[in-house]
């Protein structure tokens, strides 16, 4: 179950860390429920599993990128370790707040698309994405280790093995395609990933209707 635990609640880093770990709290899963915890000691936040589970590890992979868009639209900087103590599988990644830093654009925008994506089940019309925003959802994707193949209006997210920390990078790929296609205006839903495949999204200019949540 999705929790955050403090040690230091007084700290201006620990704040920021908080709120970044809250904004993150909205990301989607590729299991049932939100198999993750995230604990907070001053200016480092740890990212725990709650699973050893291939697909939880891609679920925290998509946490853990939504965190790291909030702290930069916060203007944080921030030092990511993946995998950082062998003893403990359990603990997937920590993020240090090392300072402040400038929030670019694209990040702002990426943070504002964390709050405004909703699983959107309307059907997709028959207007094909344009391919210059294919491409831009695509390099926004990148991750070394992962490969994201397109098929229609789905995107399915292929690591190149099954080590957790390209099941963490196929994680914030994913993440990656849905905030960027939000950006986009396209609509999105997430589902489980066929053939190989750890997630797939489904992307497109979403047909007239209501939005279902």
């Amino acid at each position: 179950m999705a929790a955050i635990q403090f040690t230091d609640r007084r700290s201006v880093e620990s704040l920021a860390l908080a709120r970044a770990a809250s904004a993150a709290m909205s990301a989607p899963a590729t299991v049932d429920g939100r198999p993750w915890r995230w604990r907070i000691d001053g200016p480092l936040l740890s990212l725990f599993a709650e699973d050893t589970l291939g697909a939880v590890t891609v679920s925290c992979g998509i946490v853990l990128h939504h965190a790291r868009i909030a702290l930069a639209a916060d203007g944080v900087a921030a030092d990511v370790r993946y995998l950082p103590d062998p003893a403990r599988s359990d603990l997937l990644a920590t993020i240090g707040h090392t300072g402040p830093a400038r929030p670019g654009t694209a990040e702002v925008r990426l943070y504002r698309a964390i709050a405004a994506r909703h699983s959107d089940t309307r059907p997709i019309s028959a207007a094909p994405v344009p391919e210059a925003v294919l491409d831009r959802v695509l390099a926004a994707a990148r991750r070394p280790g992962v490969t994201v193949r397109t098929r229609d209006a789905r995107l399915s997210v292929h690591p190149t093995d099954d080590r957790p920390e390209l099941l963490l990078g196929a994680g914030e790929a994913t993440s990656a395609i849905l905030l960027a296609a939000n950006v986009e205006g396209l609509a999105t839903e997430l589902g489980p990933g066929p053939g190989g495949a750890v997630a797939t999204v489904r992307i497109g200019v979403p047909a007239a209707g209501p939005r279902i949540r």
